[in-house]
């Protein structure tokens, strides 16, 4: 199923927890937006981040995307407080009547199972399933990574072929620098100067586990070269993201879609 009804959603990390407070799940924040989704009445296909429970003991203990010799003990934690997180996430969406269906990160790893995988994801679509996955802890010959719910974003669009892709933060869009000062870019195309100028701008922004906002812009810019167009929305104002899918003006930032 390449749906072109089915959207991509990544909750991020900043919205369904409490960033600056260790283990802390934002309940509010992720009801609201549990509930927005669920009145879209539309396919989806869900990714979320690790917040201040996986970035937490991913920075106390030195996790990144670059394969790292962790201590066994700092691997287990990292991987026990996504997956606390992940289960009330799946409640959260469960309460507000979606059906979610847990699909684990390293599937997306296993190149043998790279055909499983679509249809995989394509026939819980199809039996109304959402499926859900997360960034999380990955095993590497050489030691252990992290695996960003930016670049699972990227690895369902390529599958899925989604109509549009939504990165629900905590901010309105995207910002021309790191002030965060002024009004965000509302639109921009894929393979721009413009795009190009802003992650140059932004390049010297706060490193996190997973690369910051830099990343998340490349990751979408990915997303969007497969012709799917990516919208930054702010996660806390989820009727945003109702509004754009159904035909009204965005607060936020498009990066316009454009196979290339």
């Amino acid at each position: 199923m390449a749906s072109k009804e089915l959207i991509l959603v990544k909750l991020g990390g900043s919205v369904i927890t409490v960033k600056d407070k260790p283990l802390s799940f934002n309940q509010e924040a992720t009801d609201r937006i549990s509930r927005a989704l669920a009145s879209i009445e539309t396919p989806l296909a869900l990714v979320h981040g690790g917040g201040s429970f996986g970035h937490y003991y991913a920075s106390k203990h030195k996790l990144s995307k670059q394969v790292s010799k962790a201590s066994p003990r700092g691997i287990s934690e990292t991987k026990a407080a996504m997956i606390d997180l992940h289960s009330m996430v799946l409640k959260s969406l469960q309460n507000a009547g979606l059906s979610p269906f847990t699909v684990s990160p390293v599937a997306f790893t296993e190149a043998a199972n790279k055909n499983w995988l679509k249809r995989h994801l394509t026939s819980l679509i199809r039996h109304t399933l959402a499926p859900v996955t997360y960034g999380d802890v990955l095993q590497d010959p050489e030691g252990y990574r992290i695996i960003s719910g930016d670049t699972l974003m990227f690895e369902l669009a390529r599958k899925l072929n989604p109509r549009a892709a939504f990165f629900a933060m905590s901010e309105d869009g995207i910002y021309s620098d790191s002030s965060l000062s002024g009004v965000p870019i509302k639109e921009v195309a894929v393979n721009s100067s413009e795009l190009d100028n802003v992650i140059d701008t932004l390049k010297a922004s706060a490193f996190d586990a997973t690369g910051g906002i830099v990343f998340k812009i490349q990751e979408a810019r990915r997303i969007a070269e497969l012709g799917v167009d990516v919208y930054f929305v702010n996660g806390f104002r989820p009727e945003q993201l109702v509004k754009v899918l159904k035909g009204g003006a965005i607060r936020g930032t498009l990066i316009k879609g454009a196979r290339v």
